[in-house]
Order: C-alpha cells, then sequence, then structure tokens
C-alpha cells in the first residue's frame, strides 16, 4: 500500500520554522483548525502554513529519471521509520533527564553559568521563563505534550 505524504514548510507564532507530514492539505487544516500540531521548540499551536514553490521539472527526460529513482525500493525514504526512530531517541533522552520540575529555569541558568554540574535536565517553564532564558542565551528545547511523559509511550 503506497501512501502519499504532503510536507509543509510551517512556523509557530513565536517564530519558529519547522516541517509537518500531512496526508493532504485538508489533513493539515483540519488538525491545524483542532489545535492539534505543536511546534516542536515551544509547543505552540498556534501555527500557519508557508508558500512554499512547487517542484517543476524543466524537461520530460527529467521527469522520467525522478519518476525512476521515486519506484525504485532501495531509494524509497520511509518517513513513518524516520519519525518513529527519532521519537525513540528523543524518548531514550528524556528518560536519562533528571526532572527537575518547575525549577527548571533556576536551574538551567545555574548549569549554563557553572555553579552547578552539566547534566541534563527537564522540567516545566513558564512562557516568561522560557523568553528570558532565551534572551540570556540559555538554548532550551520545548518537548511536544505527547512525548513529555515518556512513561506513558509504548
Amino acid at each position: 500500500m503506497n501512501m502519499t505524504v504532503k510536507v509543509f514548510d510551517l512556523k509557530c507564532n513565536y517564530g519558529h520554522f519547522f516541517e509537518g507530514w500531512f496526508s493532504s492539505h485538508d489533513e493539515f487544516e483540519l488538525q491545524n483548525s483542532k489545535k492539534i500540531i505543536e511546534c516542536p521548540f515551544c509547543s505552540s499551536n498556534e501555527i500557519t502554513k508557508l508558500i512554499s514553490a512547487p517542484y517543476v521539472t524543466k524537461s520530460s527526460r527529467l521527469e522520467i529519471s525522478n519518476k525512476a529513482k521515486i519506484d525504485n525500493s532501495s531509494d524509497k525514504v520511509n518517513i513513518v521509520d524516520i519519525q518513529s526512530n527519532l521519537i525513540k531517541e528523543m524518548i531514550k533522552i528524556l528518560k536519562k533527564a533528571e526532572n527537575v520540575g518547575s525549577n527548571f529555569a533556576e536551574i538551567a541558568r545555574k548549569i549554563h553559568y557553572g555553579e552547578e554540574k552539566k547534566r541534563s535536565i527537564k522540567g516545566i517553564v513558564t512562557s516568561e521563563e522560557q523568553k528570558s532564558l532565551q534572551e540570556d542565551g540559555i538554548e532550551i528545547l520545548s518537548i511536544p505534550k505527547s512525548l513529555k511523559d515518556p512513561s506513558s509511550m509504548h
């Protein structure tokens, strides 16, 4: 069974850019209207689809060559497998990170300034704390809600 996937360039209201994979434009619109889509950086669900140029071939010869590559099973890229592996790796990282709860911003600052041992931490920040950390040059990664509790994943 073949499944076509539409890859859209997306942007959250905080200016983070990322890709989204959908079965159709209508599927994107449905998920976006239900606020299901989340920014992988900040978990915002205010998402817009960016305009992108369509792929246009300049010759039928090139089109045939590209079609042959897509149809060759050794060249196929299984997007579902890539996503699955990425999620599995993210869950491994989350399981190893120390949960510091609502003290995340404070401890992240102490680690950044060398006042505490460098280590992976996870926790909760308010949007104000997140903005303040970013302004101070402390990089953090917001995790989508679906991955925040790895123990609930299969």
